[in-house]
């Protein structure tokens, strides 16, 4: 009897093995189709016009710049105001030729894409060296402060929407041909909402480079 429920323990013991095995090999062969997937690219041409777009206001902005910068002011808020502006330009324009570049985007890369927005747009030029406009000593600024804050927020939160569809989106353990159709949409999508970020912030430096210029008599 011993013997008996030994062996029939053993089975049992197999068969679990087993089936553990196979729920393995289906996870990792399911998780292969799926970072493959993942990998896919899609065709972000269609926006071009955005980028044409947002390389009109960062020349616009070059040139506000420029233009204040002949006045030879050198000291005083309009200075640091200037040289905070003139961060921000350089960030908006080494993240344009980046974008310009690149056609075709995969999930990480769009995800990347709007993280470099997060930490060197929204965290390095606006975070740290212009939220403090509702302090400034420029009325002018002080002014727009609320208005001006108030929009990036609303970039922040939109470009908070588009990275966490894109993980959302990347979470198929199981793809089918529809859901991938569907992926590819929601990524191009997010791609232009990411896009519009830079284009908005890039309107907002515009609009306070031209203060700047007309303050600084």
């Amino acid at each position: 009897m011993k013997n008996f429920i030994k062996e029939y323990l053993k089975i049992i013991a197999f068969s679990i093995t087993g089936f553990v095995f196979v729920l393995t090999s289906f996870y990792f062969v399911i998780n292969y189709y799926h970072s493959e997937e993942v990998k896919k690219q899609v065709y972000v041409g269609q926006t071009d016009q955005k980028l044409i777009a947002y390389k009109d206001n960062v020349d616009k902005i070059k040139n506000n710049l420029d233009a204040f910068q002949k006045k030879r002011i050198t000291a005083g808020p309009y200075l640091s105001m200037y040289n905070n502006l003139n961060t921000c330009y350089t960030t908006l324009k080494d993240n344009f030729y980046n974008i310009e570049t690149n056609r075709y985007y995969s999930s990480n890369d769009i995800y990347n894409l709007g993280g470099k927005f997060q930490s060197e747009v929204l965290n390095l030029c606006w975070a740290l060296h212009l939220s403090s406009i509702k302090e400034s000593n420029i009325n002018d600024f002080k002014k727009v402060s609320p208005l001006v804050t108030s929009e990036i927020n609303s970039i922040s939160k939109k470009t908070n929407n588009a990275l966490e569809e894109i993980m959302n989106n990347s979470s198929y353990f199981y793809t089918t041909r529809i859901t991938s159709v569907t992926v590819r949409n929601y990524l191009t999508s997010d791609y232009n909402m990411i896009v519009d970020s830079y284009q908005d912030f890039s309107n907002i430096i515009l609009y306070l480079s031209e203060l700047l210029n007309e303050g600084g008599n």
